[in-house]
């Protein structure tokens, strides 16, 4: 992997001031490193799975020992707030759903 190489090459270098400037607000590195970065995002195949919100609760729900009814909660209970977050993120992360359709199945906006 480009990122792998990347460090394994510049670990002996040390400390890089150049390392800590951000550029477009989401990479570190030189000009050069960010285009290999890019190009390789861009040949890598996007890869969902079909799965629904539902399976994705309960996933969660066992993974991070919360009552699934915490997750329809209309309070900001913290664990509730926790459980929806997550499932909104890998809806969106591993099958491509909106969160907005995650937000909508739990009355969110």
């Amino acid at each position: 992997m480009i990122i792998g190489h990347f460090v394994r090459r510049r670990i002996s270098q040390g400390h890089r001031e150049d390392f800590y400037e951000l550029r477009d607000q989401r990479f570190l590195g030189s000009k050069e490193f960010i285009d290999d970065v890019r190009r390789e995002l861009k040949e890598r195949p996007s890869i969902f799975y079909d799965i629904s919100i539902q399976e994705l609760i309960e996933s969660v729900s066992i993974a991070l020992k919360i009552s699934e009814d915490l997750f329809y909660s209309n309070t900001h209970h913290r664990p509730g707030a926790l459980g929806r977050a997550v499932v909104g993120y890998l809806g969106k992360d591993l099958a491509n759903l909106p969160f907005k359709a995650s937000a909508g199945h739990f009355n969110r906006d």
